[in-house]
């Protein structure tokens, strides 16, 4: 199939949208580069696939302007702005053929048979159905259905390729397969993919651009290694997974650390580089929960110091194969309703079980925290990373 030269840039410009007096997205802008893979990250409500639908034609931006390329696309037909949908649900038709599904934009737009239908056997190559060309729907397996779907949406050779919850409807085996299809499709094509979901680890996994969204704005866009480790704020972190939020006021700076108190006494250290931030400053950290050592505390022992240690009991213990997810009761909440997490590597934890309800202490170094945009440091002083104190 032959690739369009046109560029699949997408440029979000000042967007607002409106429905009645409720505002699903507010002053947004955002570009998306040609020809990388963005997901859209967010809970229900945040207005992420209302900018799908504005970008696709099917809304009309309040204020603003959208534009694929060079051009904006406001009142441009759907067929001309360079773009396919493909949906949560498959919506294929079930008395045609799996070819002629594929096929059937092509037969819109006045193709002969012999065309749409070579186009729709290279499409089918590309997504590993063309032995089922001559199948029904109800024929094929879930994750067959939307390779389908995935092919019909591309014939059309869009410039811009937009999932809606593309994965939502497989099981979990399929959801990880056609993860890592989307991500082979879309590099050997080269166009531009936007992904809404709702999964974290499904836009960390598959995307080059994550855009977490709360509220009908952007919390943070960056790579989706970024996102996972140095999240912007607290919201990102606790949003994504994968991170403890931490928070205090400064008792005293030292070789670009930071002594931090939370609110119940527990003392931490932040990096805080080149800044002072003076006594009293609030400020908020993060800390990979993989970064987390646990230790089984005996009974009768009296509860470790020190800074970045935290103490409690387990409440939960899940395998996750690779690793244990061990969630703390904290003796000294750090917030109502805050939880903390530990990621313990298989072999450690089974080499020493813990159990719910033992007692365990939890430590990590001060070069493993990031601080946080949601204290009081500017951002250029937040984004130094030297430390040299650590919780030992």
């Amino acid at each position: 199939m032959a690739e369009t030269a046109a560029s699949g840039e997408v440029a979000v410009v000042g967007v607002t949208k409106q429905f009645g007096g409720t505002t699903a997205v507010k002053d947004l802008s955002l570009t998306i580069p040609h020809g990388s893979y963005c997901c859209l990250l967010g809970p229900s409500g945040c207005g992420k696939t209302t900018i799908l639908r504005m970008i696709a034609g099917h809304e009309t931006p309040t204020v603003g302007d959208i534009r694929i390329g060079a051009s904006s696309v406001l009142g441009l037909p759907q067929v001309q702005r360079g773009t396919a949908m493909m949906f949560q649900s498959y919506a294929l038709f079930p008395h045609r053929s799996v070819l002629d599904n594929v096929a059937f934009a092509l037969k819109m737009r006045g193709a002969g048979l012999a065309q749409r239908h070579a186009k729709a056997r290279e499409l089918l190559a590309k997504v590993q159905l063309e032995p089922f060309a001559n199948r029904l729907p109800a024929q094929l397996s879930g994750g067959q259905q939307q390779r389908v779907a995935l092919a019909r949406a591309l014939i059309t050779n869009p410039r811009v390729l937009l999932l809606d919850e593309p994965l939502s409807a497989l099981d979990e085996y399929l959801r990880l397969r056609m993860r890592g299809e989307l991500r082979r499709v879309q590099k050997e094509l080269g166009i531009t993919f936007i992904h809404v979901t709702h999964t974290q680890l499904e836009a960390i996994a598959v995307a080059d651009m994550v855009v977490v969204m709360a509220q009908g704005r952007i919390e943070q866009a960056a790579s989706a290694r970024d996102i996972f480790v140095a999240p912007r704020n607290a919201y990102v972190a606790r949003f994504v997974g994968g991170q403890n939020v931490l928070w205090g006021t400064v008792e005293s700076t030292m070789n670009g650390t930071a002594a931090v108190a939370s609110p119940s006494g527990v003392r931490f250290a932040f990096p805080v580089g080149d800044a002072r931030p003076s006594r009293g400053t609030p400020l908020w950290g993060s800390i990979r929960r993989d970064r987390v050592t646990v230790e089984k505390l005996l009974v009768g022992a009296k509860p470790p110091g020190g800074l970045n240690t935290v103490v409690g009991e387990v409440h939960t213990i899940e395998n996750q194969g690779s690793y244990v997810k061990v969630t703390f009761d904290l003796a000294d909440k750090l917030a109502e309703r805050e939880e903390f997490v530990a990621h313990v590597a298989d072999d450690a934890f089974f080499a020493d079980p813990l159990d719910i309800g033992d007692r365990v202490v939890g430590r990590w170094s001060a070069s493993d925290v990031k601080l946080l945009e949601d204290g009081a440091l500017p951002q250029a002083a937040a984004a130094v990373p030297a430390a040299v104190a650590t919780a030992r």
